[in-house]
């Protein structure tokens, strides 16, 4: 039994059938009322269709309007004003009146509906193609080309939209919601988009035209860039092309770290013809650079894409090969002062692949450090026919001392006692190196170490000095200083000669 306050007695709430059939029924009776319109509300809204559907000088001028708002709309990309010109747009009406007229067949109210709505659509078109022609229509804005892409979303938004229109026709109550229902169905958009886009069919020429010159351009590209994935720190940044009665002319610029050879220009300008089946005249404009990456590597080909980022393009198995080898050499170059490494280059023969190792360096390199280095980067490689060329560029370091033989005797710090022992072997190695005639002591240096002089010095003359003349200097250095001199001489048969004497160069 239930109690006065609705609940069963032990304190449940309960449902009141009664309150559900009440619910229900309220529903019922309001989709009921959606379709019943009094007789008075019926004829007007049928008179309403009958005069928007005739295709009258007021019905042109207000779609004239509402197409050239919308074309100005489009080209300027602007979402507000495109609401405007569909507010303006008269070309629902005409929709209904296709609907009613074949729901009644009424073939009197259809031809009318028909030729107001497609003679209007037809309208609009010329007069956006006149708009598309004008010095002001540049290139298609996101909203035109969005008018050019309709999806099934589309339609179910028609349809949704249709039926809307239809409620806020028919029933007074929901009447003010009927230029939204426009905003949503208007046709003049995509109207104005056709005749923008016709004006782009009046230039298929044009249109042709550009899609062969894209392919023209990927293919360059593709044969460019193939063929500088062989050439070491090399990457293609712009092409440009024009064709001409004579063939094409490319122009190329290139980031490299040096400027190619045109052997090499000769070569891609003949794949470029055979590519392209035209005659091609190829130009190569190189920017000088030097990419350097952390490990030490030049042989990256870094490219900066469009969102800002570096990429490494990527690289052929010769410059992979080549990439390896220059990080062995600079991990050799790191360990033996005095020595820098210049540049790794690669030449590819018939019997294998040959490195170049340009360095500088105050030294030359002996025959044993040489195959040593060969040894190991065959290992590295995992290429037994890889051999090794070493470049040396010859330099020459000076402090105001003079030319530098020992660091220690330039750089080593000393008390001036120990100065004066250093000057005083230094100039008596060169006073006993230039006792004999004709023979110049170009740079002496001298370091104590071990309670022995080691001194090392550079001579010139017209003749070279033998180990005997190095024993004699060593025995009148010693007596004069009163300690072991051990003597290293740099000698080079070098002198300036004119008809009266020798003299050493520079003076």
């Amino acid at each position: 039994m239930a109690g006065p306050d609705g609940t069963d007695g032990s304190g449940v709430q309960r449902r009141d059938p009664r309150a559900r059939v009440t619910w229900l029924t309220g529903w019922l009776d309001a989709v009921r009322d959606l379709g019943s319109v009094t007789p008075e509300r019926r004829t007007r809204i049928l008179d309403k269709i009958a005069i928007g559907s005739q295709p009258t000088a007021t019905y042109y001028v207000l779609l004239g309007i509402s197409e050239l708002i919308a074309g100005f709309a489009l080209i300027i990309d602007s979402d507000a004003t495109l609401i405007g010109a569909n507010v303006v747009a008269p070309l629902m009406t005409p929709i209904f009146g296709v609907s009613l007229g074949l729901m009644r067949g009424d073939l009197a109210l259809l031809r009318r509906a028909l030729a107001a709505e497609f003679g209007g659509a037809l309208f609009g078109v010329l007069l956006c193609v006149l708009l598309g022609v004008m010095p002001f229509a540049g290139e298609p804005s996101a909203a035109l080309l969005a008018q050019t892409r309709p999806t099934l979303i589309d339609i179910f938004v028609a349809a949704l939209a249709g039926f809307a229109g239809v409620l806020a026709l028919i029933d007074e109550r929901v009447s003010p919601v009927l230029p939204g229902v426009a905003i949503a169905t208007a046709l003049n958009p995509p109207i104005a988009a056709i005749g923008l886009l016709l004006v782009t069919g009046l230039l298929t020429n044009y249109l042709i035209r550009l899609v062969s010159d894209m392919r023209t351009q990927q293919a360059i590209q593709s044969v460019l860039d193939e063929a500088l994935s062989h050439e070491p720190n090399t990457a293609l940044v712009k092409v440009d092309f024009s064709r001409g009665a004579g063939g094409i002319d490319v122009l190329s610029t290139i980031t490299t770290p040096r400027a190619v050879d045109p052997q090499l220009v000769q070569r891609l300008q003949n794949a470029l013809a055979d590519r392209l089946g035209d005659d091609v005249r190829l130009f190569m404009r190189c920017s000088v650079t030097q990419d350097v990456s952390a490990t030490g590597s030049t042989s990256v080909r870094p490219y900066l894409s469009l969102n800002g980022r570096v990429t490494e393009a990527p690289l052929s198995p010769a410059m992979r090969m080549l990439q390896q080898a220059e990080q062995v050499s600079r991990e050799v170059a790191a360990s033996r002062p005095g020595l820098r490494l210049q540049n790794v280059e690669l030449v590819e023969l018939a019997a294998g692949p040959v490195f170049v190792i340009s360095i500088a360096s105050s030294r030359t390199p002996n025959v044993e450090d040489v195959g040593r280095f060969e040894s190991v980067l065959r290992e590295r490689l995992g290429e037994p026919n890889a051999h090794v060329v070493v470049r040396k560029t010859l330099t020459t370091d000076f402090t105001a001392k003079g030319r530098i033989l020992l660091g220690s005797a330039h750089f080593a710090g000393t008390d001036e006692a120990g100065l004066a022992r250093r000057d005083a072997v230094e100039r008596t190695v060169r006073d006993a190196r230039q006792a004999t005639p004709d023979r110049f002591a170009a740079a002496v240096d001298a370091v104590e170490k071990d309670g022995a002089w080691h001194v090392r010095a550079e001579v010139v003359g017209p003749k070279l000095p033998t180990p005997a003349d190095v024993r004699a200097v060593e025995a009148r250095a010693a007596d004069e200083v009163g300690s072991p001199v051990h003597l290293s001489l740099w000698a080079r048969a070098e002198v300036q000669v004119d008809a009266e004497r020798y003299a050493p160069l520079g003076d």
